[in-house]
């Protein structure tokens, strides 16, 4: 076998095979549009996790800041 072939796979109909070389993989993927996409739902999904980690710190920050000012005050009046 030819090297960067990849072997013959029947399409159409029975007994028609077509040799499929590396070339035509990389043209099918540069016209496959299905991949940006994926991409950048991905890229959405990763900003969306970091706003929520971010809000969850600045929400513990925020509580652990409102804890310490009600201890002090409770230790000022005891």
């Amino acid at each position: 076998m030819a090297r960067g072939v990849i072997p013959a796979r029947e399409v159409g109909f029975p007994g028609h095979y077509r040799v499929t070389t590396m070339i035509d993989l990389l043209k099918n993927l540069l016209h496959d549009e299905s991949g940006p996409t994926a991409v950048e739902y991905a890229v959405m999904l990763a900003l969306i996790v970091a706003a929520c980690i971010g809000a969850v710190f600045a929400m513990a920050n925020a509580t652990a800041n409102s804890f310490n000012t009600s201890a002090a005050e409770l230790d000022a009046v005891l």
